[in-house]
């Protein structure tokens, strides 16, 4: 892409020290038009060498693989370096390390259903109602 720049520079300069020559009529017009189509192509490769580059940007950024969720991963169905495509090849599986709290909701909610259960069973524990008198 440098190159292509340095080549743009070049072709302006040519450009731009015939331009006022062929306003005074000094140099013909296709003198002036050989300098200008150099200009023209050289813009061309540089807007092609930018798109380029631009692409090749885009293509790495689509090697970088993230995952939706946290977690764990287990076995790498692909090595680095495999060709993929997208949507049809797993890479690897993720285990997800924070839902535990459901479980453990779950877990709490069993135990006191079965505590309650047993208290309702015992004799021992009744509940006491007290009633007021006026």
């Amino acid at each position: 892409m440098a190159q292509e720049e340095a080549q743009l520079e070049k072709a302006k300069r040519d450009e731009a020290r015939l331009k006022p020559l062929f306003e005074e009529n000094a140099v013909s017009r296709k003198d002036y038009e050989d300098a200008v189509s150099p200009r023209e192509t050289a813009q061309a490769r540089v807007q092609s060498a930018r798109a380029g580059v631009t692409e090749a940007q885009l293509n790495l950024d689509y090697t970088n693989v993230q995952a939706p969720i946290n977690g764990v991963t287990g076995r790498a169905e692909k090595s680095e370096g495999s060709l993929v495509a997208a949507g049809t090849d797993l890479l690897t599986r993720i285990s997800q390390v924070d839902p535990n709290y459901a479980i453990s909701a779950i877990r709490k909610l069993l135990c006191c259903e079965r505590v309650k259960k047993s208290l309702r069973s015992n004799s021992r524990y009744r509940r006491i109602t007290s009633s007021k008198s006026s």
